[in-house]
């Protein structure tokens, strides 16, 4: 089965049709400016050699945002093929459902017109979206052997059981051989299992990439990812540990002022050390980009080492990265 040639790429369909919901429930659109990093992933879910994109982020750091966003490309430009959503309990099913999926397909309109509403086979974890079918489904061994689809989207991985959440890779690639070019897996997980397990092992026999930022005072390039020393690159840090040795210094919520006005990023440049803000991150974070471990960003703005493609390729969301959280 062969992969059809997108007629809209997924960052296209970010910037142009992709819609978001509020906890009010509202509308909005989805702000490629906030969602910089998800262009990297973007990619990587459109090109035709990548079956399996696995990415680690933190809490609210839109790592299912790109899976959502291939999902809905693909059911209003095709090919529109079956989808397997993956969670680790009916709780979180319900939940997702509840805050953003029902309403993720109704303000799509080319997607909502597709669905007959008033079909009772059209239950809330199954919906036929015109030939298509979506299935939401709890992460359990019996519902990993018994279905198969085109696409398959497991999230957060490392909260399911341990002997599936281990075998979570043969387990939704097995799933899939059928589907050959055409087959798509979108992992994605919060880092619960330690680094040995859950996301961080799939990240481990993946083509990885981190996110590194260039400090404006001494020219050196630094990641925030943990996984940055593993390669013998510079570790993007901040001031918290020297702030806790005061702990004992101040009464305790003045002591939580302190550090919530105090926190600071560090360069951690032999000679620089300069500081950075809550604000100055903003910008900072911005004009990073996703390296490669064989590549380095020189001096002069260009990167040495080509861009390799993987059948595997892994990301690493970061807390200093995510949008919509703070770090002070």
């Amino acid at each position: 089965m062969l992969l059809p040639q997108q007629t809209i790429s997924i960052n296209k369909f970010n910037e142009t049709k992709r819609l978001m919901v509020n906890q009010g429930g509202d509308p909005f659109a989805f702000d490629p400016v906030k969602g910089y990093y998800t262009y990297g992933i973007a990619d990587a879910c459109d090109h035709p050699d990548v079956r399996i994109i696995a990415v680690k982020g933190n809490t609210r750091s839109a790592k299912t945002v790109t899976a959502e966003s291939m999902f809905l490309r693909n059911m209003e430009y095709g090919p529109r093929t079956n989808v397997l959503w993956f969670m680790q309990d009916e709780d979180s099913i319900n939940d997702y459902i509840d805050e953003r999926g029902e309403e993720m397909l109704r303000i799509h309109t080319e997607v909502d017109e597709l669905i007959d509403w008033y079909d009772k086979r059209n239950s809330r974890k199954r919906k036929k979206i015109g030939k298509a079918l979506l299935l939401y489904r709890p992460a359990t061994m019996r519902a990993l052997r018994a279905k198969a689809a085109p696409l398959i989207v497991a999230d957060e991985i490392d909260a399911y059981q341990a002997k599936i959440r281990d075998a979570i890779m043969t387990l939704v690639t097995s799933r899939q051989e059928e589907f050959g070019s055409a087959a798509k897996a979108y992992l994605c997980s919060h880092p619960d299992a330690g680094p040995n397990g859950g996301i961080d092992a799939l990240l481990k026999d993946s083509l990885l990439h981190l996110w590194w930022i260039r400090c404006p005072h001494c020219g050196g390039t630094s990641s925030p990812a943990r996984e940055v020393e593993d390669q013998g690159g510079a570790r993007l840090n901040w001031n918290v540990p020297e702030l806790m040795r005061l702990a004992d210094e101040f009464p305790r919520t003045d002591f939580l002022e302190m550090v919530a006005r105090e926190v600071r990023l560090v360069c951690p440049h032999d000679g620089c050390y300069a500081t950075f803000t809550g604000d100055e991150r903003l910008e900072l974070r911005h004009s990073g980009r996703w390296l490669q471990p064989h590549q380095r960003w020189l001096e002069n703005g260009t990167v040495e080492g080509e861009a390799r493609v993987g059948r595997i390729m892994g990301f690493v969301i970061h807390a200093f990265m995510a949008p919509f959280v703070s770090l002070d």
